[in-house]
């Protein structure tokens, strides 16, 4: 039985600027499971369409044609559904980091002090820091829209690049903050980056797009076959082989560095028969999974 709950979707969705078609039929559902939200990331190269994607979702852009759903409400009764980090967020400048979150708590009579204080401590930030917000390094500001976002507990967070200026360190702790936005508090997040390292670690599900489309979806809880992997002499004409198994094999992906590897979802005796007749070396053999990068690259051509 699918216990999940449907936080947003998408049907038939469809942007034009002009004569220029941003987004082409996207479908996408947000969910949640057991009380836990689910991760979905969007890759893809600049200008495939991710960031006019999340200001649709975010009620910002209106679409051409197509159905948006979103939550209409928060996680606490009357908060908004939503809650976004897009661009650079606004803030008083000659206000700290704490009286920035409480003028707008206060503004929306939501959220209580003690609240702020704990949004704040749970993105990195120190709510005693009397600081003012245009001393702040760029990271600093991230960390403050994150808590802008998530302080009224939206039923939905969209995030587009969320790690940009952040150091390392930085990196991993926003990962475990999403992590535990959505495992704890039930957050469905929808985020848009270039880590694709990040993406796979954090996400359930990654959507690759690529000129307005999404051109295919990865599920971690997918039951997918594992490909099988031949290794072969590198000593090979790549362009003729590409060309080959394009024809002859349902190839996922030829990676080439010290070793030539073949990526592929055919029976293996068939595969192994294939290549040995084609005249190709054979070094080893086993199955992997394709990281999100290896999956990039075969799709796009590592057109990042």
């Amino acid at each position: 039985m699918d216990n999940s709950m449907l936080v947003a979707s998408v049907k038939g969705l469809i942007k034009d600027y002009g004569r220029s078609r941003i987004l082409k039929d996207i479908n996408i559902d947000i969910r949640s499971l057991n009380s836990s939200g689910e991760i979905i990331g969007c890759v893809g190269p600049n200008g495939a369409g991710k960031t006019t994607l999340l200001k649709i979702l975010a009620g910002i852009v209106s679409p051409t044609v197509g159905k948006v759903t979103l939550p209409e409400e928060g996680l606490i009764d009357g908060s908004p559904g939503i809650g976004m980090v897009l661009e650079s967020a606004p803030f008083v400048e000659y206000l700290s980091g704490y009286k920035n979150l409480e003028l707008l708590g206060f503004i929306k009579n939501v959220v209580t002090g003690a609240q702020i204080k704990e949004t704040i401590l749970r993105v990195g930030l120190n709510p005693d820091d009397k600081k003012k917000v245009k001393h702040y390094s760029y990271g600093m500001r991230q960390r403050l829209a994150l808590a802008q976002a998530i302080m009224e507990k939206p039923r939905l967070l969209l995030l587009d690049e969320p790690a940009n200026g952040l150091d390392a360190q930085a990196i991993i702790e926003l990962r475990d903050i999403i992590t535990s936005l959505a495992k704890e508090d039930g957050t469905a997040i929808f985020l848009a980056s270039h880590l694709l390292t990040e993406v796979e670690k954090v996400c359930d599900k990654v959507l690759l797009m690529k000129n307005g489309r999404i051109v295919k979806t990865f599920d971690k809880n997918s039951s997918e076959q594992v490909p099988v992997v031949v290794e072969v002499s590198s000593d090979l004409d790549m362009e003729r082989l590409d060309r080959w198994s394009k024809e002859n094999l349902h190839i996922i992906n030829i990676l080439t560095a010290k070793k030539v590897s073949i990526m592929s979802n055919v029976a293996t005796p068939y595969l192994i028969e294939s290549l040995v007749n084609f005249g190709v070396k054979i070094e080893g053999v086993g199955r992997k999974t394709p990281s999100l990068e290896e999956e990039f690259i075969s799709l796009l051509g590592g057109d990042v």
